[in-house]
């Protein structure tokens, strides 16, 4: 049996919770070739100035985090199969991450702030604590900075988002939103749209 990698990276919005009762991993635990070392968030090797890493700044704009949007220890991101949209990327709870059209990848750039924050609080992260990776490969992994400080968590670059709508563990009812919000797959690229 593989165990997910550790990466350093904490706080997701969320508290930890077992990941095994969330729901199916994508692909299951074989063929990633994921290993327990530690490997720092820095370990993908990011041109300066493009927003990944907590002291950069560059490419963030917007508002704060929302509120209740960080909590300590250990986080968790998992490639799950979605029978709606196909894989992707959630949390530590099951509850889905998504992406915004108007923020940038590259570099990395922050828009939802404020209102739109609250509606769709992004998942802060602390870089100094711990992220275990299921089905999503840890260069893909990287952090923006927000206008308040905060660090968020991007995925290929794309700032992630969890969408105050989903009540349960595994919906996906932000899938497409003002045709602008869609959930987030393990490769940073948005879920296909229902049918």
């Amino acid at each position: 049996m593989r165990f997910p990698r550790i990466l350093p990276i904490a706080a997701l919005a969320i508290v930890t919770l077992a990941l095994s009762a969330c729901g199916n991993v994508a692909g299951g635990d074989d063929g990633y070739g994921y290993t327990s070392s530690p490997v720092p968030l820095s370990a993908p090797p990011q041109p300066p100035g493009d927003g990944y890493g907590s002291s950069s700044g560059s490419g963030a704009s917007g508002g704060g985090t929302a509120t209740g949007g960080t909590a300590t220890g250990g986080v968790a991101l998992a490639a799950r199969v979605s029978p709606d949209i196909g894989t992707i990327v959630t949390d530590t709870q099951g509850f889905t991450l998504y992406r915004f059209d108007q923020d940038k990848a590259k570099p990395p750039t922050v828009t939802c702030a404020g209102d739109c924050a609250v509606k769709w609080p992004p998942v802060v992260v602390d870089p100094e604590g711990q992220l275990t990776l299921q089905g999503v490969d840890q260069a893909m992994i990287g952090m923006v900075q927000r206008p308040d400080g905060a660090s968020q968590l991007t995925i290929n670059g794309w700032p992630v988002y969890r969408f105050s709508g989903d009540k349960t563990p595994g919906a996906t009812t932000g899938q497409g939103v003002g045709t602008v919000w869609f959930a987030v797959t393990p490769d940073g690229k948005k879920a296909a749209t229902k049918p």
